[in-house]
């Protein structure tokens, strides 16, 4: 009986992980790649547009995101189930073709190098950053 609770807890704690670091990831393609400044002065709808993007929509995307691949439905509805953001999806294009935003959707892979890409800028900065320090 022991050893069937220790290998449950240790399966549960395995998903755990993997659930975690998965989600992490999932949100960091959606706002990571875009730029976040200034947000300040901004109202809440710009600033969404302007710093999240969606991933790519579809059967599959949708069940491995938990549809967190709709991240600007989500970010525009907090309180809407999430199952619900396909539907919305298109008035919310409508809406923002209608006042100038710009709705970025990537695919999952598309989204996945913009963040190494992202992460090799940031380690680049830090990197020069060192170097300028051990020259003074």
């Amino acid at each position: 009986y022991q050893r069937r609770v220790r290998d449950s807890f240790g399966v549960y704690f395995l998903m755990r992980v993997i659930e975690s670091h998965w989600f992490t990831w999932v949100t960091s393609m959606s706002h990571l790649p875009m730029t976040i400044d200034d947000v300040n002065s901004r109202d809440w709808v710009t600033q969404t547009f302007h710093s999240t993007q969606n991933l790519g929509h579809g059967v599959l995307n949708n069940w491995i995101t938990g549809h967190l691949n709709y991240q600007i439905e989500h970010h525009l509805f907090p309180t809407m189930p999430r199952h619900h953001y396909p539907y919305v999806n298109a008035r919310v294009v409508e809406f923002a073709k209608k006042h100038g935003f710009q709705m970025r959707t990537r695919s999952l892979i598309d989204a996945a190098l913009d963040i190494m890409g992202v992460l090799k800028s940031s380690s680049d900065a830090i990197a020069a950053q060192q170097q300028k320090k051990q020259k003074n």
